[in-house]
Order: C-alpha cells, then sequence, then structure tokens
C-alpha cells in the first residue's frame, strides 16, 4: 500500500494545513506544465494528487489511516439475491382479482332514499302542524284575554291583544270580528271597522248575521249604501237583528232617495219592535 504521507513529504500526525501547504509546494513541483516531456515527474503530481485526495478529506483520511496500520475494517456481508425455486409438480398461479361486488344492491339503495324522503317529508308536515297548532293556541290565548280588559272596559289594551291573536292566526274570524267592534267604540274608525268585519266574514266557516249587520253599518256610514243595503238584508234574516238590519236598510234607501223602500223597511222594523224609527216614518213617509 502506497504511503500517501511519505508521497506528501509530511508525518502521519501532520494536520490539514501541512497537508494542503506540502500538497501546494510539491504539485507546483511536479506540474505537467513545469515539466514538459518528463514521464517521471507526470506520474509524480498523479501520485501527490491521489494522496491529497485521500489525506484531505476526514473520512477517507481515517479509513486510510487503519489500514495503514493493519487493523480490520469489518464489511457489511453480501447476501446473493434470494429466487424462489418451483416446486415439482406445483406450478404458483396468482388469483385472478375477484370482480366488485357492491354493498347495497340498487333496489336497496332505491328504498333507503325513498324511506328518508319520506322520513323528511314526514318531519316536514309534523312540524308545520305543530307550529300551526301552537300559533292558533297561543291566538285564543291573546283573544280571551282581550275579551276580559274589553269587558272591564280596557279598550286600547283589548285591542293590543286582538292585535297579537291575529298576528299568530292571521285567519282568526272571531279576533276580526271583536277588534271591528272595538273601533266603531272607541273611535268609532268605520274604515278599520270595515276592514275588520270584511275579514271576519271573509275566514269565517259560517259567517254570522252580526258580522253582516256590522259590515253593512260600516258601509253606510262610509256611504256605500247599495252594499250596505245587500248586507242590511243577510243580517235580518236572523229574529234578534231583523228590525235593526231593516231600520239600517230603510236608512240607506233614504240616502239613494228610494222612499217607498226606505218607508217599507221602516215600517217593518217598527212592527218588529224598532221604536226609534217611528220619528224616521212621520217625518219621511207622510204620504204611504
Amino acid at each position: 500500500m502506497a504511503d500517501y504521507y511519505e508521497i506528501l513529504g509530511v508525518s502521519r500526525q501532520a494536520s490539514s494545513q501541512e497537508i494542503k501547504s506540502s500538497f501546494k509546494k510539491l504539485a507546483l513541483l511536479y506540474h505537467p506544465d513545469r515539466n514538459p516531456g518528463n514521464p517521471s515527474a507526470e506520474d509524480k503530481f498523479k501520485q501527490i494528487n491521489e494522496a491529497y485526495q485521500v489525506l484531505s478529506d476526514s473520512n477517507n483520511k481515517l479509513i486510510y489511516d487503519l489500514k495503514l496500520n493493519g487493523q480490520y475494517i469489518p464489511q457489511a456481508p453480501v447476501y446473493p439475491e434470494y429466487e424462489p425455486r418451483e416446486r415439482r409438480g406445483y406450478r404458483y398461479q396468482q388469483r385472478p382479482p375477484e370482480a366488485y361486488q357492491p354493498r347495497f344492491t340498487k333496489e336497496q339503495i332505491r328504498k333507503v332514499y325513498i324511506v328518508g324522503t319520506l322520513f323528511f317529508v314526514g318531519m316536514f308536515i309534523f312540524s308545520f302542524f305543530l307550529y300551526t297548532f301552537m300559533n292558533k293556541k297561543t291566538a285564543v290565548m291573546h283573544y280571551e284575554q282581550a275579551l276580559v280588559y274589553a269587558a272591564e272596559n280596557k279598550l286600547y289594551v283589548a285591542m293590543s291583544e286582538l292585535n297579537k291573536a291575529i298576528y299568530f292566526n292571521d285567519e282568526y274570524a272571531e279576533a276580526y270580528q271583536k277588534r271591528g267592534e272595538l273601533q266603531l267604540i272607541a273611535g268609532p274608525n268605520y274604515q278599520l271597522a270595515y276592514a275588520d268585519f270584511n275579514d271576519a266574514i271573509n275566514y269565517a266557516e259560517a259567517p254570522t248575521a252580526e258580522m253582516y249587520f256590522y259590515r253593512a253599518l260600516c258601509l253606510y256610514k262610509t256611504g256605500r249604501y247599495t252594499q250596505a243595503i245587500k248586507d242590511s238584508q243577510i243580517a235580518y234574516q236572523d229574529v234578534e237583528l231583523k228590525g235593526s238590519a231593516l231600520y239600517l236598510s230603510g236608512a240607506a234607501r233614504k240616502a239613494l232617495q228610494d222612499y217607498a223602500g226606505a218607508c217599507k223597511d221602516w215600517q217593518e222594523a217598527y212592527a218588529a219592535g224598532i221604536n226609534a224609527v217611528k220619528d224616521s216614518i212621520q217625518a219621511n213617509c207622510g204620504n204611504f
């Protein structure tokens, strides 16, 4: 084994700086450009370069020093590549990949979708009816409280409760009628009262004669006499309201200058027990 320390002219304890310095001097001395045509100098330059490549690298230098001192450097064992041998009479065959089998059939998936859809539809319908039921129950609570306030003559508080009742159930016919009645007492505001009685009639399953009578009164007070007469005719089908409805119908007919019709209605109203109509008969029906 070549002694790289000897080639570079340094001791084995030389530092890396000393090795580098010696290499530069020797490389400059034996460089082929300075020794043209001198094979011996060229070989010496190669030896110097090889020695420096080993000794300048700390890992390579360590391995070189161990080899130079005769110490054994263990090497990782190299094992031959394993090659499986085919058994006699048996040939290994790779199992072909199995075809994909879905976990659920299309029919099962379809049933799951149907059941899921029905469940969500059912939940939606149930929630809707529960919401509607609770709103109607709350509306009834406010309506009943309004009746209490109205009986105590707390009209505006009662109307506030009726507004809440209609908010929770905008088809609450009784609440519309009661609010219309309070509009007539508190105001009277015939326009707002007419709107309430109109809604009461539209939303009621079976509109009462009283609803038509109050709407007729609002129509008369707002100058819609023909419509007032029609509602009065419906209202006087009720025995208790007959006299008042005829009295109102007669007033509407008089406003339309139908004196004959007015007197006929007033006379029937008087016969039904409405004594207040007597003055109207005496003032307008002298010739009848």
